[in-house]
């Protein structure tokens, strides 16, 4: 395998190790997106976005405008969402059962393809 993606690769597991060692699968379904999916470890969810663009600074590219959202359905209250390899809160609204997760696009030359956010319930 080629260096580089064996970097890449190891970068990705060294932000989202917590993600993928001992979570498992839930049975909640992101409605509108049907790449991404949820792990969950006890009052702990893990929301991995796949297909993100990338956004860069306006003077090297156009601004990105359209708001990517990830909705779900959840009965635990949330207490915070945060993106795990930024650490960046993570903006959502929760109404009753009804989540949605505004799934912020990667800075450029951040991209690592799937990109998880931390949720605690």
């Amino acid at each position: 395998m080629d260096a580089a993606i064996l970097g890449v690769v190891g970068k990705w597991v060294g932000y989202f190790e917590e993600a993928i060692r001992a979570p498992r699968p839930v049975q909640i379904v992101i409605t509108n997106k049907e790449d991404d999916f949820l792990l969950r470890d006890g009052h702990i969810y893990y929301l991995f976005c796949f297909n993100l663009p990338m956004k860069a600074d306006g003077h090297v590219s156009p601004a990105e405008e359209a708001d990517y959202l990830d909705c779900f359905k959840l009965s635990e209250r949330i207490k915070s969402v945060r993106w795990m390899d930024s650490g960046e809160e993570a903006a959502f609204s929760q109404e009753g059962g009804s989540v949605t997760v505004h799934t912020a696009p990667y800075c450029c030359g951040r991209n690592l393809v799937v990109r998880v956010a931390k949720i605690v319930c």
